[in-house]
């Protein structure tokens, strides 16, 4: 008797062999796009993360956040904030001052610099008023003062901020006064730095 021969089944071995190749190529371009996405999104992390980090700095204790209007900190319980970090006008010369206990002070000036309009002036003296002292402006000498008083560092009967233009830039102690010099195009940097000084960021 003759014996019958059989074909091997067409099952799973002939089905492997018989796949489509193309199927092993779209798992391939499936996994690499897998692969992209986790990719992307780990980067959006870490762009976020470093953005974050941008924005914020923290210097001698405090925090400081980006904002629209420059960096803000909380001093106290209040909000200020400043154009610059404190790191940014650190450099100038400067004295240690208190000026917390006094709620007066006179701010003087040359009325052949300033006068009581002048925008030096009265920056300095919103940013003081801003904090609830009494700021009187004073000249240091009668011509051109108007009604304003005559005073100098030995005359006032208060601690008293002097305003000057100068070759050198920084925080100087003379007699009854704090010094502002300021040369010329650093008024803003110096009137930054002061204010740092009197919230006692600055050390």
């Amino acid at each position: 008797m003759k014996k019958q021969r059989y074909r091997k089944s067409d099952g799973i071995s002939s089905e492997i062999n018989a796949r489509d190749p193309s199927l092993f190529k779209r798992r391939f371009t499936l996994g690499i796009l897998a692969f992209g996405i986790i990719f992307l999104m780990v980067g959006s992390v870490l762009t976020y993360w470093a953005s974050s980090a941008a924005d914020q700095s923290v210097y001698n204790g405090y925090s400081f956040f980006q904002s629209g209007q420059g960096w803000t900190t909380q001093i106290d319980g209040q909000t200020l904030t400043f154009p610059v970090l404190p790191k940014d006008v650190a450099s100038f010369p400067s004295v240690q001052f208190d000026l917390d206990p006094y709620p007066k002070l006179y701010l003087l000036f040359n009325p052949d610099n300033f006068t009581e309009q002048s925008r030096e002036v009265a920056q300095l003296r919103s940013a003081l008023l801003s904090t609830g002292k009494t700021i009187v402006p004073a000249c240091t000498q009668s011509f051109s003062c108007g009604d304003l008083p005559v005073l100098n560092c030995t005359t006032a009967d208060a601690p008293s901020l002097l305003l000057e233009q100068s070759d050198v830039t920084g925080l100087f102690a003379s007699d009854r006064c704090l010094v502002l010099h300021y040369a010329p195009g650093q008024y803003d940097s110096l009137l930054v730095h002061f204010l740092y000084k009197y919230y006692h960021i600055l050390p």
